[in-house]
């Protein structure tokens, strides 16, 4: 059985943002796009991680003698350290492949690390929707042979970015949600921090953003845990934490500024949030 991350556990999530933050991933030079001629075949021996995303062609193979594969456009490979096995292609649709070698390091040492498997994604997965995916490694691939000062940044920026996207896509395949908001409440969330001092109608909002009032409202309460009327609030007070620790606006001037037409409705609000009132944040250390 391919031992991997279950994300059905409620600390999978943490754990695997843990891993990534800990032993920060790092990609090798071995980065390229193939396109595998005829007579292409491949017997892996993988001494790292290897990341491989098909983008066109069929092929077909066997990994660590019991997995068999089958691969298509959106195929996506997690080599591990030790892997092997044989992989071809049909002659007449050849594979055609973005591929990246990385490896798990220690941050004080820059020694490569074996994770716990169950943090990993499944070897084999094809993914759902790979047109975000098949983009990021590509971004991934130019930064690793870019010339530029910053050349080694980007690369792990980059790489961090696919891993992230296989994680979510590798728990969609297997029906669990992937914990990142739908682009309506995105949206939703965006048009209100832009501009907390706003009244926002949840039926303009909702509007705006192609929902109904009903959807909406439903979003903010399933995927964060709060009604848009407190997020309205919180957002309001959250830009008001700003402005008093970055300006030296008064407290009247915050709150007309984040529409309060009651500066006394403003300090209350925020003390209820934060546990002192707004005057009292500014001067604490």
């Amino acid at each position: 059985m391919d031992e991997s991350v279950d994300y059905r556990e409620p600390d999978s999530w943490p754990r695997i943002a843990e891993l990534l933050a800990r032993t920060p991933p790092v990609p090798s030079s071995s980065a390229d796009v193939h396109h595998c001629p005829p007579d292409w075949s491949w017997q892996p021996r993988i001494p790292d991680f290897d990341l491989w995303l098909v983008f066109d062609g069929r092929g077909h193979g066997r990994l660590n003698d019991r997995l068999d594969l089958r691969l298509e456009a959106g195929s996506l490979l997690v080599l591990r350290p030790g892997d092997h096995g044989t992989i071809g292609h049909d002659p007449s649709r050849p594979l055609s492949v973005l591929s990246c070698h990385f490896s798990f390091t220690d941050p004080v040492t820059g020694e490569p690390v074996q994770p716990d498997p169950r943090l990993l994604p499944r070897r084999s997965q094809l993914v759902p929707e790979r047109g975000l995916l098949t983009g990021t490694f590509r971004h991934l691939v130019r930064a690793v042979h870019d010339p530029s000062p910053l050349r080694t940044v980007d690369a792990r920026a980059r790489l961090l970015e696919v891993l992230a996207e296989i994680y979510r896509q590798d728990a969609l395949a297997q029906g669990v949600p992937a914990g990142t908001l739908s682009p309506q409440l995105a949206d939703a969330i965006d048009l209100i921090r832009a501009a907390p001092e706003t009244r926002h109608s949840l039926a303009a909002t909702a509007a705006a953003v192609g929902v109904s009032t009903r959807q909406l409202s439903s979003l903010f309460s399933r995927q964060l845990h709060t009604t848009f009327r407190d997020y309205l609030v919180e957002s309001r007070l959250d830009r008001a934490r700003s402005l008093l620790t970055e300006t030296t606006m008064t407290i009247h001037q915050i709150a007309r500024a984040l529409g309060y037409s009651d500066p006394f409705l403003f300090s209350r609000q925020f003390r209820s949030r934060y546990g002192l009132p707004p005057s009292h944040y500014r001067s604490a250390p």
